[in-house]
């Protein structure tokens, strides 16, 4: 069976879609790939084994093999949305 995690939706930022200002999602995506996986560089994630919980057929989130750090993008990446969000109205205010 093959599922997709991530995936176009999920990183819309900067020219790909959001503004300009928005975080940099795609960077941010793969860094903490390679940050659950545990690997230096991007081949390395190719081979690497993690835990993953699906919802409605869809990889949400993945850890590393303990089950100690989970990686959710689409929770981590709205999170990040809020922060900006509310750096923005205290700056206004």
């Amino acid at each position: 069976m093959k599922y997709i995690f991530g995936g176009h939706d999920v990183l819309l930022s900067g020219m790909n879609g959001g503004e300009s200002a928005d975080p940099p999602f795609l960077g941010r995506f793969l860094f903490r790939c390679m940050q659950i996986c545990r690997v230096d560089n991007w081949d390395q994630l190719k081979s690497s084994k993690v835990l993953v919980e699906i919802q409605h057929g869809k990889v949400v989130a993945i850890a590393d093999i303990t089950g100690n750090n989970w990686f959710n993008p689409t929770a981590e990446f709205e999170a990040m949305g809020q922060e900006k969000e509310q750096r923005y109205s205290s700056r206004t205010s």
